[in-house]
């Protein structure tokens, strides 16, 4: 448990830091980041999923399905939290809409913004770099408003819904060989819940 704990922290670690750092000349940064996702979240989650199977001492030929599932799961969910991040529903989120934007956060969204190359994504790029700036700055955050407005209504945040459905299937996929019954049904309905929050 303590070895599991251990590998698994250095892992949250390193993406925290690979997050700081950010990606390098070279690396392409939608890789980039799902792979910060699955170290700083997924790693969680798939510890916990693995730990299910060690202590219950369930047959060791589910541990790596378990840790697939953990990881997407964990992915998906953090995609999920990039799209609800700018949501215009504060009260239903528990989050003001664009906090991580307003940060300087590069979130999925933004990312695929950024790989547009038609001239209305390229303009509200340089709006929001611009915005960003201006609070780092010290100009009041409300700044971003109209840009995270139009980021929320673009197809790249559909895309990134989309995404992490795609993340949320692959890991309830990842569940076949676990046999049926209430634990399987439980993980496939935990995987269903993270990937729908956001309707």
């Amino acid at each position: 448990a303590v070895s599991m704990q251990a590998r698994t922290f250095e892992r949250l670690c390193l993406g925290q830091l690979h997050e700081t750092v950010g990606p390098q000349p070279g690396d392409d940064a939608v890789q980039f980041y799902l792979q910060v996702l699955a170290d700083k979240t997924g790693s969680l989650i798939a510890a916990a999923a693995q730990s299910g199977v060690i202590f219950s001492n369930a047959p060791a030929a589910y541990e790596e399905p378990m840790v697939t599932y953990g990881e997407k799961v964990g992915v998906a969910f953090q995609l999920l939290d990039d799209v609800i991040d700018l949501s215009d529903d504060a009260a239903e989120t528990g989050k003001v809409p664009g906090t991580d934007l307003r940060a300087g956060v590069a979130t999925m969204p933004l990312l695929l913004l950024r790989a547009e190359t038609d001239a209305a994504s390229r303009a509200l790029v340089e709006r929001i770099d611009a915005g960003v700036a201006n609070i780092v700055a010290g100009a009041d955050p409300s700044t971003l408003d109209d840009e995270i407005t139009a980021l929320r209504e673009h197809a790249v945040t559909a895309r990134t819904r989309e995404l992490a459905q795609e993340w949320a299937d692959a890991a309830i996929a990842a569940l076949a060989p676990l046999p049926r019954g209430p634990v399987r049904e439980a993980l496939r309905r935990f995987a269903e819940v993270v990937s729908d929050r956001s309707n």
